[in-house]
């Protein structure tokens, strides 16, 4: 069992001179209180809140016991500074004033991280940074709303020419020419989903889960996210709902054009497990491969395909709230609240590349395609829908792909 010490801070001999105003603080016994939330703290001056807590609510709060509430009450009998400006604790309920004249930009944003990195509840910043459990969770969610104006256009977009170019060289050099990334699913639990609807979001999940498509290329970029739908639906479902190949039926993706195995393509594909349809921008394993061609495929594909389970454990282990059941009531906040995880993911996937990562490295992993927008019309994308769900086509890409990795084992083995 972990011991905490508790210590008062109190800003001059009038007991509640700065800001801290003998605000009771959480510390770990033998460690330092971190200087960034004494900051933090420091910034309200004001009185202009008062918050009430019964003597059971302030033991929880505070992680402390009776015995720890009585030395309390007998320090403010002792004549020694009181508990805040102005704290009872001879009995009943516990009533703390302190200095808030408003919440720093420091204070909400240092909340608001902590709730999402951490997936800490929100009343835990109360002794902390001095702010009650409403304030931290609207903090947080228009923190998230800011992040998606501000960033969610670049951090959010669809690959680019020069995204397109880049995935591809990559991936030629991996043996799967014309492969933009991996797609799969991910489930988030959501607690306090209502009563009413508790049907319609339990699947083979455990709990009542919303559903996040995604595809993620082998550096752990997230290039499309697709979230809200309900845990009932399976893989095939949700990709029947989303837009993850709407620009390449509209005509605005980045054309490509590619030779496997003597064949010519003209739409790039992702890699995807075996629950999904055989389309041509989908390829997917041989589920019992009976020959080493087929092995060494399914070996190569499978081994790819984890690009996309790497980047949900990641996302989960970095921004630990998607990890742990939704708490709230909303499904639009919940939207919010990945949206915003995933855009602050891609930043520090962008952030962590390694030094001197440019394009000219490009020219030594594969032909470096010039992809061009085309136009569209009706008619254009009714017969590109047709194109995209083509099964023939699936089967000889996979064909292909099959050819092609065991020619480059040979040359491998040659070599």
């Amino acid at each position: 069992m972990e011991n905490y010490s508790l210590s008062w801070e109190h800003g001059g001999e009038d007991g509640g001179g700065d800001a801290f105003g003998a605000f009771p603080v959480r510390q770990r016994a033998g460690t330092e209180t971190c200087p960034q939330i004494l900051a933090a703290m420091a910034a309200a001056r004001k009185v202009s809140r008062t918050v009430a807590y019964s003597s059971r609510r302030f033991r929880e709060g505070l992680l402390i016991g009776e015995e720890a509430e009585s030395e309390g009450s007998g320090r403010h009998n002792r004549g020694a500074p009181p508990l805040g400006r102005a704290a009872l604790l001879s009995g009943g309920p516990v009533a703390l004033l302190w200095s808030l004249s408003g919440f720093t930009s420091y204070q909400k944003c240092s909340a608001a991280i902590r709730m999402l990195s951490y997936g800490m509840a929100a009343d835990i910043f109360d002794e902390y940074l001095r702010m009650g459990e409403s304030t931290c969770l609207e903090a947080m969610y228009r923190f998230c709303r800011a992040v998606i104006a501000v960033f969610g256009e670049y951090y959010c977009r669809e690959p680019t020419v020069e995204d397109t170019r880049r995935l591809l060289s990559i991936n030629e050099s991996r043996g799967f020419p014309g492969m933009i990334g991996s797609i799969d699913c991910m489930h988030w639990q959501w607690k306090n989903c209502p009563f009413g609807w508790q049907g319609a979001y339990s699947g083979h999940e455990e709990g009542r889960t919303v559903i996040l498509e995604a595809v993620i290329s082998q550096d752990l970029w997230i290039w499309h996210s697709f979230f809200g739908m309900a845990g009932s639906n399976n893989d095939i479902n949700v990709l029947h709902q989303s837009p993850v190949f709407n620009r390449l039926m509209q005509g605005k993706a980045p054309r490509v054009s590619y030779e496997i195995n003597g064949n010519a393509y003209d739409k790039p594909y992702y890699l995807a497990d075996g629950i999904y349809p055989d389309w041509a921008t989908l390829v997917k394993t041989v589920r019992n491969p009976n020959s080493e061609k087929t092995r060494r495929f399914a070996k190569m594909q499978e081994a790819c395909r984890k690009d996309v389970e790497r980047g949900f454990g990641v996302l989960q282990a970095r921004w630990a709230i998607v990890r742990h059941p939704a708490r709230t009531w909303s499904l639009k906040t919940m939207h919010e609240v990945m949206t915003c995880c995933v855009i602050m993911h891609n930043m520090i996937v962008e952030n962590e590349r390694p030094d001197g990562r440019n394009e000219n490295q490009w020219d030594f992993q594969g032909e470096l395609v010039a992809p061009l927008p085309g136009a569209s019309s009706w008619q254009d994308y009714l017969h590109r829908n047709v194109e995209v769900t083509d099964e023939n086509v699936s089967k000889q890409l996979q064909t292909d792909l099959i050819e092609h990795q065991w020619t480059l084992a040979g040359h491998a083995d040659h070599a």
